[in-house]
């Protein structure tokens, strides 16, 4: 049992808090466009999120973790309220100010996030391990207890069913889990079956991923930031980083391995049949083909799993990788690695503006999706007088390396209806979009290709810091530019201009030569790297979808050509602008007025089956998302039950509750004050903290 903070002793339940723009998914609208027949296959913007997996500490003495992803978690919500309701939400923009002087568009670009990602933290999974101060969850490790090279003796503890349960019911990309005891950035393999025993540690075996995980592993490594140390030899110490066997030591049952591997590794899984809290049904442990392809990494946060107050940190300098002090200590560094983790997990590509107007970002959180509600939301008008070219600037994200980058342009009458200006076309319909572009007479252009690096390409020179701080106003990294030629136009003619990307292409090349004795025997197998680089790449399971593509495009900005006297460009201010459902109703049908089919181009109904056909399912039906929390419980028979659940009382949690973690305020005190968002969270608080039991936050 735990204690409450009234001191009572009451069951121990885990919390789980996710992260999601709740209310900007259920006022959208489905890919449906003017015509009174939709597409096939309608998505649901819900359903196609990258979905994220952070564990705090599934060893209950390790405590820099927990501390790590409840501040993550408040940032993150902060920035995102900030963007939505600025300048009204005075507090929450205080809060990122600070990290604004450093790198003008970093609030921006945490809202982002927010906004286009589905985040899942568990804190505590050892929630008794963690109120006792112990490793082990009532005598059984955590970390040994995943069904990946082990015996059927697996998911005996309740931290182990409930990360279990969320796996099961989830199609994480990236994945992260925090520990403590040494210093280290490791990924797979960590199951003895891949270990060779040698002074030679290369002869240990690589994974499929190992081309990504090697480059992503050394990119956290360095924006995390240097060990602060009085030993002069060790100045310039980062994480080290390398595979799990060869850095860290071999395990059975590891949380790791099982994550990336269970769905594709079946030989190493069996299903568990533990006795414990009543058994639990070895069907729950029997794994699909969608949702064990996490690209996951353990965190080694501390030599010193009980690190003093000083060591901690501060977020002074949270997103200035230049400033040193209390911005290297655990909590920021760590906090750092949870944001590039979050980052990457799906690639994006962001419109700026041209080069005399700056739009407002083309993602604001709690703003409601409509079909094509970028033609006024992301807008500049300019003279065809005065001006026959407009230089265009754009931001590639959520990705290491830029392989290929241009535009994509021509009057809004010419694009296709399946262009909704919500979601990131699937690669057949960019296809459509790219053909056109090579057919003259369709008034649709492309530029020259550039190539060239994202804000993770080189991680020292982007976050700058209050001395030399970043230039790019919307969101941080190297911004791209290109000018297109508007004299083929005419007056009043309306464009739409889409950024293209293709990235990270060579994490599907596995390279003999350096991979050691062992190579790969099969091609990169995450979701993480196919979804970058591998078109016909489809999961469906349950209500999410992971989908492949080599091509990422912005939402489209549209130039309006305008026949006036006035120079250069000015962009239409509509950062806060939403939309009712008669406004969405009257903007389809004044785009469609000359188009019976939809907007523009006339699609034959074979070209439309090519365009929006899809790959075969891989596990199940999308179904429509439904709102529910997984209630932890310590007895036998379910012990992790699906139930709609109504808002409860709040009770604020004290600081001390979390470590005693001063430089930082009440976290969990912020996150539940943030009731009036526009973000769903959800969260299950165990007795130390509050007595709360189970809770929903929404708008």
């Amino acid at each position: 049992q735990c204690q409450s903070s009234e001191g009572i002793q009451v069951a121990c339940l885990n919390y789980i808090l996710i992260i999601e723009d709740k209310k900007k998914l259920e006022n959208s609208k489905p890919i449906m466009g003017p015509s009174s027949k939709p597409p096939p296959l309608v998505s649901i913007p819900a359903s196609v999120l990258p979905e994220v997996f952070i564990s705090g500490a599934l060893h209950g003495d390790e405590r820099v973790g927990p501390t790590t992803v409840v501040e993550t978690a408040r940032l993150l919500l902060h920035a995102a309220e900030c963007v939505r309701a600025a300048p009204s939400y005075s507090v929450a923009c205080e809060e990122t100010k600070r990290h604004e002087r450093s790198n003008p568009g970093v609030t921006r670009w945490l809202a982002r996030l927010v906004s286009t990602r589905r985040i899942v933290i568990v804190p505590t999974p050892n929630t008794i391990g963690y109120e006792q101060g112990k490793r082990e969850e009532l005598g059984t490790d955590m970390n040994r207890d995943f069904p990946f090279d082990t015996t059927d003796k697996c998911m005996q503890t309740i931290g182990g069913r409930t990360i279990n349960e969320l796996f099961q019911t989830h199609l994480f990309q990236t994945s992260l889990t925090f520990h403590g005891g040494m210093r280290a950035i490791a990924y797979e393999w960590g199951a003895p079956t891949y270990y060779t025993y040698s002074k030679n540690k290369e002869n240990n075996d690589v994974s499929p991923d190992d081309e990504a995980q090697v480059d992503a592993a050394k990119t956290m490594s360095i924006f995390g930031g240097k060990f602060p140390t009085k030993n002069k030899k060790e100045n310039t110490f980062y994480y080290p980083t390398g595979r799990m066997n060869d850095l860290v030591y071999p395990v059975n049952g590891g949380f790791e391995d099982w994550a990336y591997a269970a769905s594709w590794g079946t030989s190493h899984v069996k299903p568990c049949k533990p006795k414990q809290y009543g058994g639990y049904p070895p069907k729950k442990t029997t794994y699909g083909n969608s949702t064990h392809r996490a690209f996951n990494y353990l965190i080694e946060t501390s030599n010193n799993k009980h690190p003093t107050l000083k060591e901690l940190g501060s977020d002074l300098g949270l997103l200035s990788h230049g400033i040193k002090g209390a911005s290297l200590g655990h909590i920021p560094r760590n906090m750092r690695i949870a944001l590039y983790t979050i980052d990457v997990a799906e690639p994006y590509v962001a419109i700026h503006g041209t080069d005399t107007a700056d739009l407002a970002d083309d993602v604001v959180p709690g703003a409601a999706l409509a079909y094509r509600s970028c033609t006024i939301t992301k807008a500049v008008e300019v003279s065809s007088k005065n001006s026959n070219a407009v230089t265009v600037r754009w931001t590639v994200g959520g990705s290491t390396y830029v392989d290929e980058t241009y535009l994509i342009y021509g009057p809004w009458d010419k694009i296709p209806r399946i262009f909704d200006g919500i979601l990131v076309p699937r690669e057949k319909q960019y296809l459509i979009m790219e053909l056109l572009a090579k057919k003259e007479d369709n008034s649709i252009y492309s530029t020259v290709i550039q190539t060239g690096e994202t804000l993770w390409t080189n991680v020292a020179n982007t976050f700058g810091d209050a001395k030399n701080p970043g230039n790019h106003q919307l969101l941080p990294g190297p911004v791209f530019e290109e000018t297109i030629d508007l004299s083929m136009f005419k007056p009043d003619e309306v464009i739409a201009v889409y950024a293209v990307a293709k990235v990270d292409g060579r994490y599907a090349l596995q390279p003999v030569s350096s991979r050691g004795p062992n190579p790969p025997k099969m091609p990169p197998q995450t979701h993480f790297v196919n979804t970058r680089t591998n078109p016909s790449w489809l999961h469906i399971h349950d209500d999410k979808v992971v989908q492949g593509r080599v091509h990422w495009m912005s939402v489209p900005m549209t130039i309006k050509v305008k026949a006036s006297t006035r120079d250069g460009a000015s962009a239409v201010d509509v950062s806060k602008r939403t939309f009712s459902t008669q406004e969405i109703v009257e903007l389809e049908h004044s785009q469609s007025k000359n188009s019976e089919s939809g907007i523009g181009l006339t699609v034959s109904e074979s070209e439309i089956g090519f365009i929006d056909s899809e790959p075969e399912i891989v596990e199940s039906k999308v179904v429509e998302p439904k709102l529910s929390v997984l209630k932890i419980s310590e007895k036998g028979d379910s012990p992790l039950q699906d139930k709609n659940v109504e808002k409860q009382p709040l009770v604020n949690p004290s600081v001390k509750e979390f470590m005693e973690f001063k430089p930082f305020i009440s976290t969990l005190s912020l996150l539940l004050s943030f009731i009036g968002l526009g973000f769903f969270v959800r969260m299950h608080i165990r007795g130390r903290f509050s007595n709360l039991s189970t809770f929903s936050l929404t708008y």
